[in-house]
């Protein structure tokens, strides 16, 4: 796992950091419930892109009725996240390092 994903998890509550990408994955995007709350989080290793994470009352998350697509999905393209590490770094073009 890389070092923005755990900043990330750093930042979120306890019955949260054990979650981690599958092998041969790139990304994770899952909703946990955690008391009243539910998250959603975002880990990815994708360059460029932040790791996230989304928290709203249970109510609210269950009010979410996408037309196409998860919830999560629609969590992460129409919310701003409450949690936010720094992006991944980008990696390079093989063409810039042989200039």
């Amino acid at each position: 796992m890389n070092a923005n994903n755990k900043k990330l998890l750093a930042m979120l509550p306890q019955e949260l950091k054990d979650l981690k990408i599958e092998e041969r994955h790139k990304v994770l995007l899952v909703s946990k419930k955690v008391g009243a709350m539910m998250w959603t989080v975002l880990l990815t290793e994708m360059p460029g892109q932040c790791p996230s994470a989304w928290t709203m009352p249970i109510g609210e998350y269950w009010k979410i009725q996408p037309k196409h697509g998860t919830r999560e999905r629609w969590i992460r393209e129409n919310l701003k996240p409450t949690y936010t590490a720094p992006a991944n770094e980008k990696r390079r073009q093989l063409l810039a390092l042989l200039l």
